[in-house]
């Protein structure tokens, strides 16, 4: 069952979704945790890498690097993925450019607790195939290698829409006009890198090209993004935080660059 919304998402409707959801997010928090200690966490990747070469190197072993894909998807703006992913039930869910699946694995972890749902994710590298988890993924993940662009497997009716990809400007018209016709009017989008540290254009000049398309439509967005936004991410960490002080997923970045908007 898809229930699609209509009203904007606000800080009001987060703050209810942190406490209905309360219990599954704990769990989930718990989950990712230790998956991003065993498969993303940057330091231990690195380590664990400069180790199988020097093994390699002294016994004189062929060194093939392991995928070295990292958690680039920040706290706030993943528990509010999941959270949003609960709400609205989506059946179909498009992921462009998972990298390494840490944004895949929020999103399935949503599904899974929904008892209904799929991911269709586009990538031109396979490094979440390498990343997610099998049992996570099973029965419930598509996964296409190649360019979207000119992919026969976007579907045409889509539920929620996650991007995450080429940040140009020419990349954001594409699917401005390719991509987001084909999401449910109602049905949330949420586009990464929007809001970098260093502004809308740091990251390729995406987020000018999506915020003049929002503007244009008079759609409203939210974001927890600190350059941005400070007192929405504070506000937002309130919430996370009201039953106890939580113990950060991925502590590496603080910065949750991601827009959320409903399609109109």
């Amino acid at each position: 069952m898809t229930t699609t919304r209509t009203s904007p998402i606000s800080l009001e409707r987060l703050g209810s979704l942190y406490e209905r959801f309360h219990d599954d997010l704990e769990r989930v928090r718990r989950y990712m945790r230790v998956l991003y200690a065993s498969r993303y966490d940057s330091t231990r990747i690195r380590d664990n890498q400069q180790l199988v070469a020097a093994l390699s190197a002294e016994l004189y072993l062929p060194y093939h690097a392991m995928t070295t894909s990292v958690a680039q998807f920040d706290d706030l703006e993943a528990e509010i993925t999941y959270l949003l992913l609960r709400d609205e039930e989506p059946e179909t869910v498009v992921e462009i450019s998972p990298c390494g699946g840490w944004s895949t694995c929020w999103i399935l972890n949503a599904l899974r607790d929904n008892g209904h749902g799929r991911v269709i994710s586009f990538d031109v590298i396979q490094d979440s195939l390498v990343k997610v988890p099998d049992d996570l993924a099973a029965g419930i993940r598509d996964f296409h290698l190649g360019d979207v662009k000119v992919s026969p497997h976007l579907p045409d009716s889509i539920d929620y829409c996650f991007l995450d990809s080429d940040h140009s400007a020419e990349f954001a018209h594409w699917y401005l006009g390719a991509v987001l016709p084909r999401v449910h009017s109602g049905a949330v989008v949420s586009v990464h890198d929007i809001f970098h540290p260093g502004g809308p254009d740091a990251s390729g000049g995406e987020g000018t090209v999506v915020l003049e398309w929002l503007a244009q439509r008079d759609v409203p967005w939210l974001t927890v993004a600190r350059s941005q936004d400070p007192a929405s991410y504070a506000k937002v960490t309130s919430f996370r935080n009201i039953r106890g002080a939580v113990t950060p997923v991925a502590p590496a970045s603080t910065a949750n660059p991601t827009v959320f908007f409903v399609a109109p």
